[in-house]
């Protein structure tokens, strides 16, 4: 491992550990209405999407601080992971969003791309290390992609616990259950 990345997978993590953790006291606080049998489809869509992408970004980090190399399987296997996660739960939502209006489809399916596409670009990765070993560009792109997906964790953890929005952006939440 290049030890320029060291601080910088150190921290990510930390904060990717801290941010799981949240989350599960945020579903230990209310987890009838999160994860529960009386849960929306969107709820449990939401945290399983901040779960998976920040169980995914702190295993990446952890893996680049091991000495072997197991950061190329690692990797291979969060992206896999968490694009499973992303499809499977947008599929079963993806019935509800299309009686929606066009924008409001159009926003949630942008933002499910956006993560599949992270992870296939994190899956590209994980092959060229495992093809041609670590380097310093293939641990910057793990940086950029451990980033966005830190962010997506973030949003859809803020989401979760009923956060505000943007009006623009806060029409594509569904509504309640009835």
């Amino acid at each position: 491992m290049q030890t320029e990345y060291a601080g910088f997978f150190a921290a990510l993590a930390g904060i990717a550990g801290a941010l799981i953790g949240l989350l599960f006291v945020a579903i230990s606080l209310a987890p009838d209405r999160i994860m529960g049998t009386s849960a929306t489809l969107n709820n449990r869509e939401t945290a399983v999407g901040a779960f998976s992408v920040l169980s995914n970004v702190m295993f990446v980090a952890l893996s680049v601080l091991i000495p072997a190399e197991v950061l190329g399987w690692t990797t291979m296997a969060g992206a896999l992971g968490t694009g499973l996660a992303v499809v499977v739960y947008a599929g079963l939502s993806i019935a509800r969003f299309r009686s929606r209006p066009p924008w409001v489809w159009a926003l949630w399916l942008l933002r499910r791309l956006a993560t599949v596409l992270l992870v296939t670009w994190e899956f590209l990765v994980a092959l060229h290390i495992l093809t041609h070993g670590i380097s310093s560009g293939s641990l910057t792109q793990l940086s950029i992609i451990c980033l966005l997906l830190t962010a997506v964790g973030l949003d859809r953890s803020w989401e979760l616990i009923g956060g505000q929005r943007h009006p623009l952006l806060e029409a594509r939440r569904l509504k309640p259950e009835v």
